[in-house]
């Protein structure tokens, strides 16, 4: 009966190992043009990750990419290339770091205009032995629109 208990546990660990899908997210952002502007990659909690490989393009003619921000993935190799509008991001260690709510963050200066922010190429984050399941989802960054309630009345110096 003790073995028969153990194998289902086994069976049911895996069964949800395998199935829990964790999503890594870019947001869709606004932003006053010519202002630098951090872009956050979202993600679900991930246990142990020893290593990543991820590619992000996004459009020269909006953005300038200034370089990753809040990266918990100290120690390890953390590398980052920018080649002509993708960003590709690397890093791995045999000391696996916890991950809750904040893959890493990009900085960007916003020029104008509309760009998305896609994940591109075979993308993927593991732990010492497999690969996460992992849901990668595009976002964008556009202008900002002003309501008219947002821009203020030039002053005279005569107001009471």
């Amino acid at each position: 009966m003790y073995k028969i208990f153990l194998v289902l546990s086994i069976m049911l660990r895996l069964t949800i190992n395998v199935f829990t899908q964790t999503i890594v997210s870019i947001p869709d952002t606004t932003s006053l043009a010519n202002k630098a502007i951090v872009i956050p990659i979202s993600c679900g909690a991930l246990d142990s990750v020893a290593s990543l490989s991820i590619s992000i393009s996004y459009d020269k003619n909006v953005l300038d990419f200034n370089g990753i921000v809040d990266n918990p993935f100290a120690g390890g190799n953390f590398q980052v290339f920018d080649n002509s509008g993708v960003i590709a991001v690397s890093w791995f260690s045999l000391t696996p770091v916890k991950i809750t709510g904040k893959l890493f963050a990009i900085d960007f200066f916003y020029k104008t205009g509309t760009s998305l922010l896609e994940f591109e190429g075979r993308n993927q984050i593991t732990d010492l032995n497999n690969a996460y399941n992992i849901n990668f989802v595009n976002g964008s960054i556009r202008a900002e629109v002003l309501k008219i309630s947002d821009i203020q009345k030039p002053t005279t110096g005569n107001e009471p």
